[in-house]
Formats: structure tokens, C-alpha cells, sequence
């Protein structure tokens, strides 16, 4: 939508990632125009497959009917199937982790406020996730820790101000939380 400038910055942004992490042919491919790139891809596509950034197989035995595609600009439907059904299957598993956690935050509100009501409709709800995912599920050990590290992170934050920081790196951070504060003697 913000246009090829938004785009090639994206890009050479991308491609400073790729070669710091020393994936020099991956840069390359995201610096260069797509005009240029896809060549570049088919080439890859036909010498190591289609991988993904981490070098995992996404699809073997690209044949050279179909590297010759992709560097015509043409996504072989295989490698567009499984790139579509691995972006599926992950953001479904980030909506069941994230309606997870959302449970135990839940569950947490309403044990901390002691109201037994939101309570019950929280338990009720949990009892139904853990239907579904019975794998995933959450169990009473899992809201006791949940609870007890809820209760820990706010006694942490409470000591510094608010803000949870992380316990070794507290010691070197102490003094900036004593800015603003008027019991504090410069």
C-alpha cells in the first residue's frame, strides 16, 4: 500500500538480516528487484529445493519444469500449497496458544478478585478449551503455577516501580529506578 519505495526498504532491511545471519544468497534475493530476483530463485529452487529461511525442506524434488517458472516469476503450486498451509497451521496454533493464555489471565482476574461468578464461567470455559484441545489442555497444576508466577511478576514489579525488569539485569538498573522518586536523596 505505501508504494515500491516502502517496499525496497522492507527489502533492504531484510536483506541486512539475511546476510547478518550469513545467508548472502538470501540477501542478494531480497535486495534485488523482483525482476532480477526471480531468476535468482528458480536457480535456487533447482539446486536446493524450496527451503525455508531456516533451511527446512518446504518441497523436495523441484523439477526443472517448475524452477524454470519461478524464475519466470511463477510460484510452483506445491511450494505455494504448503507455504498457504504452513501459514494457516501457524496462525492457528497462535490463536489456540493465545486463547490459552488468555484463560489464565482469566482465571487469574477472578481468583485475584475473589469473585466467585467470573470464577465459574472462566472454569466453565476452560472446561470446554480443554474439550477441544484435550492435548493443550489446562490443568489444575497449570493454574496454580499460573496464579503463583502472576503473583510473583506483581510482587517484582511492585519493588521496582512497577515495571518487571529482569531479575540479574536489576542490580545494574537499580539506581535509574530511584529517578523521580522524592524519598530518594541525590
Amino acid at each position: 500500500m505505501l508504494g515500491p519505495t516502502a517496499g525496497l526498504a522492507i527489502n533492504i532491511t531484510e536483506a541486512i538480516k539475511a546476510a547478518n545471519d550469513g545467508l548472502y544468497y538470501r540477501a542478494l534475493e531480497k535486495a534485488l528487484p523482483a525482476v532480477l530476483k526471480q531468476p535468482l530463485v528458480g536457480i535456487r529452487y533447482a539446486t536446493e529445493g524450496a527451503l525455508t529461511m531456516k533451511g527446512d525442506t518446504l518441497v523436495e524434488d523441484i523439477s526443472a519444469k517448475e524452477a524454470l517458472a519461478q524464475s519466470l516469476g511463477f510460484s510452483p503450486e506445491r511450494v505455494a500449497q504448503r507455504q498457504k498451509a504452513n501459514i494457516e497451521m501457524k496462525s492457528m496454533e497462535r490463536n489456540i496458544i493465545n486463547k490459552r493464555q488468555d484463560l489464565l489471565n482469566a482465571y487469574f482476574m477472578a481468583f485475584d478478585a475473589n469473585d466467585n461468578d467470573f470464577l465459574d464461567r472462566v472454569e466453565n470455559k476452560i472446561d470446554r478449551f480443554n474439550a477441544m484441545y484435550p492435548d493443550y489442555s489446562i490443568e489444575e497444576e497449570t493454574l496454580n503455577r499460573s496464579v503463583e508466577g502472576k503473583n510473583r511478576r506483581r510482587e517484582e514489579a511492585e519493588e521496582t516501580g512497577g515495571m518487571p525488569i529482569n531479575k540479574r539485569l536489576l542490580p545494574l538498573l537499580a539506581d535509574m529506578g530511584a529517578y523521580g522518586d522524592p524519598d530518594e536523596d541525590d
